[in-house]
């Protein structure tokens, strides 16, 4: 079956304010979305992939220094020539300071990375600018990992931050887009079987005679191997591990004591093949005298 994608809209809000400093803020994270219901559900019978695309980050309301607001500012007119024009708005930008925003990206719970500044002049008046593009242009895409966030801090650009009552508030709208791949049903496992198997070391010089752990089995749906003994142990799925010119196995290494190979559960990966296994001593102790190793393992059949 094709894979099935639709996608819901989010909208976040952010202000600052004259607490706020000049630290970064989180604009928007992706935190919640694999929290939502409508996810929890579908990954219950569906491989569920996601992408978030960026549609526009805007400015909803803007108020600078309003409390310091000059009566009447100073007038431009029409007729007014351009030196005048200049200082008139120099003489307004002097008392309604440039501030400037940076935006930042983190991945992974990684630090925040810078992405872009614009810088932001008004005024005294309430201002609704057009939707700011600041590297996050719209129609971008994130990845859509948890950890991703989008931050945003303010920067003194030489007149100081924030005060009083002058406050920005930012909005993210974004979209999440998923694709949906339909699982297969899990079949009902209709036996279970726990093994324990000696494993001949192999050393140089002797035979190299690996062994069979599992025989080929199209009704398995489920395989996992433990080294519970003290040398390393080298796993091949469908023919004998090969003994390289170097005198190295070509295999999958279990290390001694402990490590783990899972090859499928719950037909998400079907191992039918034959399963052969051969030993060596393990590199922490060169004078191991061992002659086997010792693996177990659990199977599932339907």
């Amino acid at each position: 079956m094709e894979p099935v994608t639709f996608a819901r809209n989010y909208c976040r809000e952010l202000e600052f304010n004259s607490a706020s400093g000049s630290g970064i803020l989180t604009l928007a994270d992706f935190s919640h979305l694999k929290l939502e219901p409508h996810r929890r559900e579908m990954e219950e019978s569906h491989w569920v992939g996601a992408r978030v695309r960026i549609e526009d980050i805007a400015l909803t309301s803007w108020v600078l220094r309003q409390q310091e607001r000059p009566t009447p500012l100073p007038p431009i007119r029409a007729r007014d020539n351009f030196q005048q024009k200049a200082l008139k708005l120099r003489a307004i930008r002097d008392l309604f300071p440039e501030i400037k925003l940076n935006f930042y990206i983190s991945i992974n719970n990684g630090p925040w990375r810078f992405k872009n500044q614009l810088s932001l002049q008004n005024y005294g008046e309430p201002y609704f600018p057009d939707t700011l593009k600041p590297s996050f242009t719209r129609g971008e895409v994130l990845d859509t990992s948890e950890t991703t966030r989008i931050g945003v801090g303010i920067q003194d650009a030489g007149h100081g931050l924030l005060a009083g009552n002058d406050v920005i508030t930012i909005e993210c709208h974004y979209t999440e887009y998923l694709s949906l791949q339909p699982k297969p049903a899990i079949a009902t496992v209709r036996s279970v079987s726990i093994f324990s198997k000696d494993i001949p070391v192999w050393r140089p010089g002797e035979s190299f005679a690996p062994v069979m752990v599992r025989g080929f089995a199209s009704n398995r749906i489920g395989l996992i191997l433990e080294n519970a003994g003290d040398a390393e142990i080298w796993i091949s799925i469908g023919n004998p591990p090969r003994l390289q010119e170097d005198n190295s196995i070509d295999g999958l290494g279990l290390f001694h004591r402990g490590s783990t190979l899972n090859l499928g559960q719950n037909q998400r990966v079907i191992r039918p093949e034959t399963i052969w296994a051969i030993a060596t001593p393990p590199v922490s102790d060169p004078l191991f005298e061992g002659t086997t190793a010792k693996l177990q393992g659990m199977e599932e059949l339907i």
